[in-house]
């Protein structure tokens, strides 16, 4: 059991390392979105795994949406300071009457604050999962074979560089690898809301595309 957790452990370094290696500079300061969740803990645990703490800082993204925002916030400034990596706690104003959706108005201020931090490249935490969801979402709603692509390793917005390196690591792993290393995370209850279009594509249509094709999220 142990060698198979070290083997996980090693393929995801080995994964993360190589990645991070091919895109950005020696020196060049990095950033992480972090919200408090299984998916962004473990990239930022790598990262420092990796021995990029020194360049290395960390985003919180505070919504006010959930009444355990400000709990969210304190666990990422714990977890950063238990890395030694600095942490800025963004707090942004979502409009639930924009119009665009709860889900849109908050992504929209998300990316803002991202394009408002000092580091040039930002590293998010998206994996196969979310790929899934987001290829799935995008058909549904017409985007076409543009919408079929999903999302990308890699991308600019503005001034700033977007890096996702885990979109093909399934979320088991990445579970798999917090139970191992013995990291803790905190659970968005808004997850579980499925009156949240991803949400549903989630627990609803995802679930059970799995059960017919297994394979469907690979």
């Amino acid at each position: 059991m142990a060698a198979s957790r070290n083997k996980l452990s090693n393929e995801l370094l080995n994964r993360v390392g190589d990645f991070v290696a091919a895109r950005t500079a020696k020196d060049e300061p990095l950033a992480l979105g972090l919200s408090g969740g299984c998916d962004s803990v473990v990239l930022l645990h790598l990262l420092v795994s990796l021995g990029l703490g020194q360049r290395l800082s960390a985003i919180h993204v505070h919504h006010g949406l959930s009444p355990n925002a400000d709990t969210w916030a304190d666990f990422c400034s714990q977890f950063c300071a238990r890395l030694d990596i600095s942490l800025d706690v963004q707090v942004v104003t979502v409009d639930p009457k924009s119009g665009q959706g709860i889900e849109a108005a908050a992504r929209q201020a998300r990316y803002a604050a991202f394009s408002n931090y000092a580091a040039p490249t930002v590293f998010l935490a998206h994996h196969q999962g979310d790929q899934a969801e987001t290829v799935l979402f995008n058909l549904l709603r017409g985007a076409g074979v543009a919408g079929a692509a999903g999302m990308v390793d890699e991308r600019t917005q503005g001034d700033i560089r977007i890096l996702r390196p885990l979109l093909n690591v399934p979320r088991s792993a990445l579970e798999a690898y917090a139970v191992a290393n013995q990291l803790s995370w905190i659970e968005d209850e808004s997850n579980a809301d499925t009156k949240f279009t991803r949400n549903f594509l989630r627990h609803d249509v995802l679930t059970v595309i799995n059960q017919r094709f297994p394979a469907a999220e690979q």
